[in-house]
């Protein structure tokens, strides 16, 4: 039977050589796998960041997310999504609500943003989105009708904060 590997003799230059290489490779390792865990640990973590990170300001009204969320559903036999969630808003730096919204899409088009209070009534008016114009209207289909562009939207929750804005500073 051979001894094990460690039983040989070796000299005390070569041992050395082989520690501190072992150790350079050890630290080299616990380097990546901080790497990795902290990837990891940020990857996990996005999800449950607050949606309150977008915010819109302007004139002296500020909205901001509470909750965001993207449902999909089947609606007469297609895939539609929804936008929902809740906004705050302030005015002069004093809440003035807390909103709950619902921004419907059908076959790759935003349809209309409701407004409804927290008890989950219906706050008019109705702002429908014309995708191919980029622009919202309200009181649509009636002498009062209005029809007001958003702000630059790089994205549905821009959208949906300039929309918010266009429903506070609607013309009655």
């Amino acid at each position: 039977m051979k001894a094990p590997f460690f039983h040989k003799k070796v000299s005390p230059e070569k041992f050395t050589f082989h520690l501190i290489n072992l150790q350079s490779n050890l630290n080299h390792k616990a380097m990546s796998i901080k790497k990795v865990l902290f990837a990891t640990l940020f990857i996990l973590a996005l999800p449950g960041l607050p949606a309150q990170a977008q915010k819109l300001k302007s004139d002296n009204w500020e909205i901001r997310f509470e909750k965001f969320e993207k449902q999909e559903l089947m609606f007469m036999g297609k895939k539609q999504i929804i936008y929902t969630g809740i906004l705050i808003v302030k005015k002069d730096k004093k809440e003035q609500g807390t909103y709950r919204f619902y921004l419907p899409e059908l076959d790759g088009k935003l349809s209309h943003l409701t407004i409804r209070d927290m008890q989950d009534n219906i706050l008019e008016p109705r702002l429908y989105y014309n995708s191919d114009d980029k622009i919202f209207v309200y009181y649509q289909g009636t002498p009062k009708e209005k029809k007001v562009a958003p702000l630059k939207s790089k994205n549905v929750k821009d959208l949906i904060l300039s929309g918010m804005l266009i429903w506070l500073n609607r013309e009655e």
